[in-house]
């Protein structure tokens, strides 16, 4: 079912990835077919989606489609990920005794690693996205939507 001219407000709960989120749409008489949406940072992957099925369900209007999760503050944040960061420091190790044959005479220690460039390895610092499992995803947020709408 296509909605042609519409003015409106609607909104549905339930979860996303094992996270409780609600879905809210407002819909405003409009010529053209505009729309906006907010999601969180950690749930952009799913955009896409959600717009892609209200341009097939909404014909026209002003569409304001907005994703809130109770956990929405934390999805998206840096953390490390000191499994990775112990893998680089183990592996500098062994670059700085194969490049430098004996560790420091005096210490009897190999060199000291940077924080630096320990922070700018690739996998150290990390961006956290809430889906794991993108496809199961996608049909929760499409139920969502539908709901919504409805």
């Amino acid at each position: 079912m296509t909605l042609r001219s519409m003015t409106g407000y609607g909104r549905a709960e339930g979860a996303i990835a094992g996270f409780d989120v609600t879905v809210e749409i407002r819909c405003y008489n409009h010529k053209q077919k505009d729309l906006r949406l907010r999601f969180p940072s950690g749930w952009l992957a799913l955009e896409v989606a959600a717009e892609k099925f209200l341009r097939r369900h909404i014909a026209r209007g002003r569409i304001e489609c907005v994703l809130r999760s109770s956990i929405g503050s934390q999805i998206g944040k840096p953390r490390l990920d000191m499994s990775c960061a112990r893998t680089y420091v183990e592996l500098y190790r062994q670059l700085s005794c194969e490049l430098h044959e004996t560790p420091d005479e005096t210490t009897d220690e190999t060199p000291a690693l940077s924080l630096e460039l320990l922070a700018k390895a690739n996998g150290v610092v990390v961006f956290g996205d809430a889906i794991d499992d993108l496809g199961s995803a996608q049909e929760s947020l499409t139920q969502l939507l539908q709901q919504a709408l409805d």
